[in-house]
């Protein structure tokens, strides 16, 4: 089958979620760790790449036997999936992940929530 299927969805965040922009060095009182953005409106965002290792690391914990010392040890069904890079076995990824970028600013900044930008 050489056909597309397209998901969609939307991510509710029940617990404090972070994903970092930088490890570089902060000074006390500083932000240690910037929250990812969007290029284009600097509202936050969710890496299509997080997104993707999440994924990945559940799939891992429910079909691999033992934990894989590298992703290319993973269970077949994962390889074929998200792809490999094993030498003389390659295999491309059938998955793709975009970036999830913040929908609801408006509703968020009625409930107090100001340091959006």
């Amino acid at each position: 089958m050489y056909g597309k299927i397209q998901i969609t969805g939307l991510m509710e965040v029940k617990t404090g979620m972070h994903i970092g922009g930088s490890d570089a060095f902060a000074a006390i009182g500083a932000v240690d760790a910037p929250v990812m953005r969007d290029v284009r409106t600097n509202l936050p965002m969710v890496p299509g790449s997080s997104l993707k290792g999440k994924l990945r690391t559940l799939l891992a914990k429910r079909y691999n036997e033992e934990p894989a010392s590298k992703p290319d040890d993973d269970h077949e069904r994962l390889t074929r999936l998200f792809g490999s890079a094993k030498k003389g076995k390659v295999k491309r990824s059938r998955i793709l992940f975009s970036d999830m970028v913040l929908s609801n600013g408006d509703e968020l900044r009625k409930k107090g929530l100001q340091s959006l930008t």
